[in-house]
């Protein structure tokens, strides 16, 4: 998710700084700044798409702007490894229906909003997820599909039940721990 935003905003950095002075007429007017016979190579379509794009980015507030470059420093500065990743997921997010990239920009959105403890603990439990065996990870999904399933009833009833297995389970240890203070209170002189 945050993958596939990085992505997109990575490739809009490209062409925006790309096609930016090669746009602005460069290569038209046969100045050549390395940038000319990119430009006079793309199809009239491909042009199209570049200059609506640099309009585009001629309209974003300054501040929008240095963001994006900062963003495309941080894309050129990482490994050719996870630049190709990068360039793999936007592809792949491209290609998904209207519907399923707004679910993907919606979750992006509420990751963004999290705090930190939280992004931290969701990244440990997919790194622990990761590191199951291919059975129990395959269990663990169907399992998700079930829940996802659910009406909002069926899971109250099951985090209900959950909670009190947990508790029960607690609770010897809580006895434990009040009786051993107890016990500690009883010695003092």
């Amino acid at each position: 998710m945050k993958k596939a935003i990085e992505i997109l905003i990575c490739i809009c950095i490209l062409i925006c700084l790309v096609s930016a002075p090669v746009f602005a007429g460069d290569a038209e007017k046969g100045r050549d700044n390395g940038l000319a016979e990119k430009w006079l190579s793309l199809t009239p379509a491909q042009r199209a798409v570049i200059k609506k794009e640099y309009k585009k980015w001629e309209s974003m507030p300054g501040a929008q702007q240095a963001e994006i470059r900062k963003n495309y420093e941080k894309f050129k500065s990482m490994p050719p490894e996870r630049r190709e990743m990068i360039k793999k997921n936007f592809r792949n997010f491209r290609r998904l229906a209207p519907d399923q990239k707004n679910r993907v920009l919606q979750r992006f959105k509420r990751w963004r909003m999290l705090p930190p403890a939280k992004k931290r603990a969701i990244r440990q439990a997919y790194t622990r997820f990761r590191g199951l065996p291919p059975a129990q990870r395959l269990q663990m999904i169907k399992r998700f599909e079930q829940w996802q399933k659910m009406t909002p009833a069926e899971k109250t009833r099951i985090m209900r039940s959950i909670r009190k297995k947990r508790d029960y389970r607690e609770k010897p240890r809580d006895r434990r721990d009040r009786r051993d203070r107890r016990d500690r209170r009883r010695m003092r002189p």
